[in-house]
């Protein structure tokens, strides 16, 4: 696997370099500056300047801001913003690694679930740079944590996971998967709410299959 990564990663590179134009942009510049974009980059800066973005003192002059009654339910990804700006601070910059990293993590866990799923490297491949290029992930540079959906082929492969369920709730819920579903949770609530949705769905199908097979024995 670790070969189809590297040689995933490296064309998800290369059309980067393309679609991004990184051959002659220069870093510091924020890929996005209208619109939700100022937020999002607001938020790089505040972190720097003042540790959380809870209270940016570049904002609301002479008193600073406070953003307290503005909550932002994306812990994961604040976490992601505090280690990127640890390593680079500057807003700007942090803020485009983390939109190109994004493009990365999302190749390399479409790619692992698509495996997980049974499908061969090759199409395993193939599927994780459609999903990975999809206009959205484009569209989505100004709301950056939206554009991290790195998360959902990760729940998609768990929801699966259910629908095979065999009714044994200690065999099934383990440690490992009660960790991953408190991370997709702190990853914010529209994430949440997708992984709330699948999992629903991939329940009612394991009834239904659990209740055919209860018939079935009967």
């Amino acid at each position: 696997m670790l070969k189809w990564l590297v040689g995933l990663n490296s064309f998800v590179a290369a059309v980067l370099f393309r679609s991004l134009g990184l051959g002659s942009f220069d870093i510091r510049i924020p890929f996005v500056y209208s619109g939700d974009g100022f937020l999002s980059v607001s938020i790089f800066k505040t972190v720097i300047t003042d540790g959380w973005y809870l209270s940016p003192s570049h904002l609301g002059a002479p008193f600073g801001a406070k953003h307290f009654d503005y909550p932002i339910p994306d812990g994961l990804f604040l976490f992601f913003v505090k280690l990127v700006v640890y390593f680079v601070p500057d807003a700007n910059v942090a803020f485009n690694l983390l939109y190109i990293g994004s493009f990365f993590l999302v190749a390399s866990t479409a790619f692992y679930a698509l495996q997980k799923l049974g499908a061969r490297s090759l199409l395993a491949a193939i599927g994780a740079i459609a999903y990975t290029f999809l206009p959205y992930h484009y569209q989505r540079t100004e709301h950056i944590f939206l554009a991290c959906y790195f998360l959902l082929p990760l729940v998609v492969l768990l929801a699966v996971g259910i629908t095979n369920f065999d009714g044994t709730v200690r065999k099934w819920l383990t440690l490992r998967k009660i960790l991953f579903l408190f991370i997709v949770g702190s990853g914010g609530v529209y994430y949440a709410f997708f992984s709330v949705l699948l999992f629903g769905c991939a329940s009612a199908i394991c009834a239904v299959q659990l209740r055919k097979w209860d018939r079935l024995k009967i």
